[in-house]
């Protein structure tokens, strides 16, 4: 792998030179997601900020979502929920100003990919859920992304055996481009699968297929990212001698990563969170929908100091500390 960044390094920017700009970032995208997927995150994060400027700079919108999505990944590794629906309002806002519409699904199944990592089942979009590929503006070569997030999808909805099913299907298409992250991945969903209904050696033959796949480049996260579902296999696989070192890599890597899902499920996600009183409400729904404090309170009648006291209240009462993240505390209530 680090061959396959040094000569992409070398080769795009003039690639850029003669074609205005097209593909920029992406080199360092690439470099970005191998430091992810070893599970250097601080080194994922500074790149990853290279190849954002240079798409911005460039108008590159497959290039920015690219840096984007790789960011959300290090901010759900971390833990940090805000930057998430941050940097989704954002990248949203970025496609809509400049009437990229036809990205308008790839951000879509990012940001499925974030809420499927949190077992959100109600936050998958039909059309995912059902692998409903054809009804959306993606790209063809999108395919083999989309079948990364509809297996971890048909996971968290327990269509255990529909995944077995299209085990042929989704090895197809990843070998089609062919897409080896997406035939790690694959591998992965289809041993969680088996595991989830006791088929444990057809669950260690797809696990083993998956890391035979990854180890040469210890690509770690696809494995971490669905640890949830593979942990007792990936245990089993400990003590064979060949995968020792990485599987204890993988683990240790989760140990981080579930915390931080759970400190997200926690504070965000919690089924009883707490109530807030009628005053505090009004002035929630209103700054929620962008009013400033001195709006809030000549539309309640009240004073900039109590509205900046009460709004206070609800945040410290929520655990939350923007007002985007109060939106999405009042939509999930809806």
């Amino acid at each position: 792998m680090t061959k396959e960044v040094e000569v992409l390094k070398e080769a795009l920017p003039f690639y850029g030179r003669i074609t205005n700009g097209h593909g920029t970032g992406g080199d360092f995208v690439m470099e970005a997601e191998w430091h992810y997927n070893y599970g250097d995150m601080e080194s994922a994060e500074i790149i990853s900020h290279k190849a954002l400027y240079l798409a911005n700079k460039y108008r590159q919108g497959e290039i920015m979502i690219c840096a984007a999505f790789l960011q959300l990944r290090i901010a759900l590794y971390k833990g940090d929920y805000s930057y998430i629906l941050y940097t989704l309002n954002r990248l949203r806002q970025e496609m809509k100003q400049q009437k990229w519409y036809n990205l308008i699904h790839t951000i879509d199944l990012c940001e499925t990919f974030i809420y499927c990592a949190l077992r959100r089942r109600d936050r998958v979009p039909e059309w995912i859920g059902n692998g409903d590929f054809d009804s959306s503006r993606l790209y063809f070569p999108a395919m083999a992304f989309f079948n990364i997030v509809y297996g971890r999808a048909m996971l968290i909805n327990k269509e255990y055996y529909k995944l077995l099913g299209l085990e042929e299907y989704l090895m197809d298409m990843a070998c089609a481009f062919p897409n080896l992250l997406a035939q790690i991945y694959s591998n992965i969903h289809i041993a969680a699968a088996n595991q989830r209904v006791y088929r444990k050696e057809d669950a260690e033959r797809a696990l083993k297929k998956a890391l035979n796949l990854a180890m040469a480049d210890k690509v770690y996260m696809p494995f971490v990212e669905n640890c949830d579902y593979i942990e007792p296999v990936l245990q089993e696989l400990q003590l064979q001698y060949d995968y020792r070192e990485h599987v204890l890599k993988i683990l240790e890597l989760n140990s981080t990563y579930q915390s931080s899902l759970e400190k997200i499920t926690k504070s965000y996600f919690t089924e009883k969170r707490p109530e807030l009183a009628e005053r505090e409400m009004e002035i929630a729904k209103l700054a929620a929908e962008g009013f400033s404090n001195k709006e809030i309170a000549e539309r309640l009648y009240i004073t900039q100091n109590t509205v900046k006291t009460l709004l206070k209240r609800v945040f410290e009462k929520l655990e939350i500390n923007s007002r985007t993240l109060l939106k999405q505390y009042l939509e999930d209530k809806v």
